[in-house]
């Protein structure tokens, strides 16, 4: 019985890796966000149900690692040179 439930732990486990779930963490200028993101979130949360998206906009630079997010919008210019950013 224990190898079972070890077995059926596992099982739920890969499930969840197949199905993206949880809170994902943006912080967009306002801008960028209303004119790059809203046209992609409700697509991404409709194929994605079970994610929660924490959209903070606000016109100050931040750490976005610092600060918990897990996704940080801005121009290019903004970057700070020690982040990787991504066209």
């Amino acid at each position: 019985p224990a190898v079972r439930n070890i077995h059926d732990a596992m099982d739920i486990a890969r499930s969840q890796q197949e199905t993206p779930s949880g809170t994902l963490r943006i912080n967009a200028f306002p801008t960028a966000a209303r004119e790059i993101l809203e046209p992609l979130l409700l697509q991404f949360l409709r194929r994605y149900p079970q994610v929660h998206v924490d959209l903070v906009t606000e016109g100050r630079i931040v750490d976005i690692v610092a600060e918990g997010f897990d996704l940080g919008l801005r121009s290019a210019d903004l970057v700070p040179s020690d982040m990787i950013a991504i066209p």
